[in-house]
């Protein structure tokens, strides 16, 4: 995976006059990688528009496409308990495979619509997967380990994302990383990744 230039040097970074406790680098943890392999049955739809869309929805599903440049686009219907369910645990910008009329295909969610008020999904735009090619992506930033600060101690995060670039079969979830052993006066930014810590990473 590539690092974007833009955020090469300001990935995870603690600004110092907007907390009261950054990261001690020696006692960060290096990221956890999660991995999304499910597989979501999803049925073709060859009716667009609201009328169809309203009688898809009122069945439990969520209205998809599927796009690619050499793929062009596939309109499909989603179980909505399966999605959603996907969603919670991989996040709205996760890798999956998706079986199509028994054919078995990568995408990656690009955009999640969701009600303003139920928070349910409404539609998601997926982009098609090619094995030999690379895809841009921002790649979430988890931490853990922020309960564990003592109460005069605030944790500022800047940034929560990095855009990478990866083939299909390297792209992660997300990356974990664990804050716990911060203190006062420390600064942790995407430079200080070692990249010999991170060979799913390539910079």
């Amino acid at each position: 995976m590539l690092f974007s230039d833009k955020l090469r040097s300001a990935y995870i970074l603690y600004n110092h006059r907007a907390l009261s406790a950054v990261g001690c680098l020696d006692n960060v943890n290096k990221p956890e990688v999660i991995m999304s392999n499910n597989v979501i049955k999803a049925v073709l739809r060859e009716a667009v528009g609201s009328a169809s869309t309203k009688k898809i929805r009122s069945q439990k599903l969520v209205p998809a496409v599927v796009y690619g440049a050499e793929y062009g686009s596939k309109n499909i219907a989603l179980d909505e308990g399966e999605i959603t369910k996907f969603v919670t645990a991989h996040g709205s910008g996760a890798k999956l495979t998706l079986e199509i009329d028994g054919q078995e295909e990568m995408a990656i969610i690009k955009n999640l619509q969701r009600d303003v008020v139920k928070r349910n999904i409404l539609h998601i735009e997926m982009q098609h997967l090619s094995a030999g090619q690379a895809i841009k992506i921002a790649l979430p930033v988890n931490f853990e380990g922020e309960e564990k600060f003592t109460k005069n101690l605030v944790l500022s995060k800047v940034a929560h994302e990095l855009n990478i670039e990866a083939l299909p079969k390297n792209l992660i979830d997300y990356i974990t990383v664990d804050v716990s052993g911060m203190t006062v006066g420390d600064v942790l930014t995407v430079g200080d990744l070692k990249a010999e810590d991170y060979p799913q990473l390539r910079r």
